[in-house]
Formats: C-alpha cells, structure tokens, sequence
C-alpha cells in the first residue's frame, strides 16, 4: 500500500509539473461547457453530443495521461528504478490507473450537467456508468500497453496517436458507413457507442458488454505480462 501511495505522489506531481497535461485534462470539460451553455444544439443531435465529449475524455483526458506518465517515469529512469525496488505489476497499474478513473468518474458525472443531456440517462444511468467506466479503463489500458512497451516518449505519444484518434472519431463516423459500423461494433467503443445508439431511439433494453469485458480482461493480462517482462530485463 505505501509504494501505491508513493507513486500517486509521484504522478501527482507529474501533473502539476506538466502544463499540457493539465489542458488536455481540461478540454473536454470546456468542450462540453461550449456545446452545452453557448451552442445551440438540435435535441436529436444531443446525446451524439455527449458521446463525443465523453470520447474525448476519455482519449484526452484519461488516456494521454497514462502515455505521458510512463514516457516520462522511462525517460528520467524512473521506471527502472522502481522495478528495481521490487514493485509488482498490481502496485504499478493499480497507481497507474488512480488518476484517470478519478478523471473519468467526474468526467461521466459531469459531462451530462454540461452538456444538458442528463435527462437522457434517466432510468439508464447503472448502465450509463458501468459501460463508461469500462470503456475509460479499455482506453487507459491500451494506452498503458503501448507506454511499457514503447522505448522512447517520442514513440509513445507516436503510438498512441491512432488509438487518441479511435477513441474520439470511430463512434461518429460509423454511423455513415456499414464497414465502419462493423469495426465500430467490435472496437473498445462498440458497447458505449451502441448504448448511446440504443438511447438515441428510445429502446431502453441493453444486452451484455461481452466486446468490453473481452477486451478489458486481455488487456489486464498483456500488461501485466509487459511489465513482468520489462521488469526481468531491467534486473539482468
């Protein structure tokens, strides 16, 4: 538990140290505040409204950090370190993930205030935030994955950029194309964005996010495998 708490320590200065982080956890919360106060937006195009500005908190907010949390721990050795301490794959993602599912809890809260939506999500709103918080910690996840096994910051953020650009485009472009909807159907996004699809028509009945607990458990056991891994060669 203390070498959780050390590392929450240390990202917490990781992000106040980092101007850009704090805009990228920023934007989507005034995206919303934009297209919530001072756009004005017709009632069908509502909710494609919310799962936008979730999206992108998602990708921004939550999934930026991770890469930018790694890529620095890399560049100034820290990670090394840290392995070399005897930190275990549990301590290293579970302080990993602090921040961005705090970030993704008041983004998933507060979005739907902002944006003037949260009158959609009566009746549904169990299944509004279990599917979010599995999508947010699928996209930390990935970003995680391709942090550990990037070598350089350069190449992260370099890496991450097509899954930055999935998480916040693929759910409003598939809608205009069968290809792109099956893709869609079958990405991370599938299960938010059918949600959202579903409540766009008024059906309230939801089946089961088998795509997202298919690609949440994979991704547990590919990073901790990542880690594991750097882990053994950083001690060599």
């Amino acid at each position: 538990m203390m070498r959780i708490k050390a590392l929450i320590w240390l990202r917490t200065n990781i992000i106040w140290s980092n101007k850009n982080m704090l805009i990228l956890i920023a934007m989507p919360f005034m995206m919303s505040i934009f297209y919530g106060k001072w756009m004005v937006i017709p009632e069908e195009q509502r909710l494609a409204i919310l799962l936008m500005c979730l999206a992108m908190s998602f990708a921004f907010a939550a999934g930026n950090m991770v890469v930018n949390f790694i890529a620095e721990e890399k560049e100034k050795n820290n990670l090394r370190a840290l392995m070399l301490a005897g930190i275990n794959s549990f301590e290293y993602i579970s302080a990993t993930l602090f921040f961005p599912v705090i970030i993704g809890i008041i983004a998933l809260v507060t979005v739907p205030q902002l944006t003037g939506t949260a009158k959609y999500l009566k009746g549904n709103i169990g299944s509004y935030m279990l599917l979010g918080l599995m999508t947010m910690l699928v996209v930390v996840l990935l970003n995680l994955m391709i942090a550990i096994a990037s070598k350089t910051q350069t190449q992260a953020q370099i890496t991450a950029l097509p899954i930055t650009l999935m998480t916040t485009f693929l759910p409003m472009v598939a809608g205009i194309n069968p290809v792109l909807q099956f893709i869609n159907n079958y990405t991370f996004m599938g299960d938010f964005t059918l949600f959202f699809n579903n409540l766009s028509i008024g059906k309230v009945s939801q089946s089961p996010p088998y795509v997202s607990c298919t690609w949440l458990v994979f991704l547990i056991i590919i990073n901790v495998f990542l880690f594991k891994r750097n882990q053994r060669q950083h001690i060599k």
